[in-house]
């Protein structure tokens, strides 16, 4: 079930994620070219997710995203606005999944 998109919420979900990490090929913060390089988007596709003009919106980027920040899919499904239970992520995130992707 989905809640309120908040693309604000969404970036700063995001933005204290990535403040946690840092890139081990220069030892500092991520940039959003270099999180774009890794994940085959462009620089500009992360910067409008970090500053609340965007969120994920589909099934890949959300993949994509989960396993780059080392998150459940259901986590950032969270951040972006929708309800997913905790308990029996299997099949019920599979049916969340598949949702979000008819979006």
């Amino acid at each position: 079930m989905i809640r309120t998109l908040m693309p604000d919420s969404f970036a700063q979900w995001l933005n204290d994620v990535l403040s946690t990490m840092e890139d081990p090929t220069t030892g500092v913060a991520w940039s959003n070219d270099r999180i774009g390089e890794m994940l085959g988007f462009s620089g500009e596709k992360v910067r409008t997710w970090r500053d609340g003009r965007r969120t994920p919106s589909t099934v890949d980027d959300v993949a994509q995203l989960a396993h780059f920040i080392r998150r459940p899919q259901s986590e950032v499904l969270e951040a972006i606005g929708y309800e997913v239970e905790m308990s029996g992520l299997g099949e019920d995130e599979r049916r969340l999944l598949a949702a979000f992707r008819r979006l």
